[in-house]
């Protein structure tokens, strides 16, 4: 994975919308500091079930669909990013 700080650089650039970008980051940050990440190496942890409990999370807080779908939109996003 390329330095974190210069991909979100460019993946927020490539989001456009600044709301969408606003919306995204939030959705990023809650998902980071609900896995307890503190830095690259733990990104390289993340697997599917981390983002299915984070959904649960999510869903059990009270979160609308619309918000829950958002967060995972913010996630997928931010990883097919990493991932080229």
């Amino acid at each position: 994975m390329r330095d974190i700080c210069h991909q979100e650089t460019v993946w927020f650039e490539n989001l456009g919308v600044f709301n969408t970008q606003d919306t995204y980051k939030e959705g990023i940050k809650q998902f980071l500091d609900f896995i307890g990440a503190k830095s690259v190496e733990d990104l390289r942890e993340i697997e599917n079930i981390h983002v299915i409990r984070f959904r649960d999370y999510l869903t059990t807080s009270g979160k609308t669909d619309a918000t829950v779908n958002n967060r995972l939109s913010a996630i997928s996003s931010l990883f097919n990013f990493a991932d080229r």
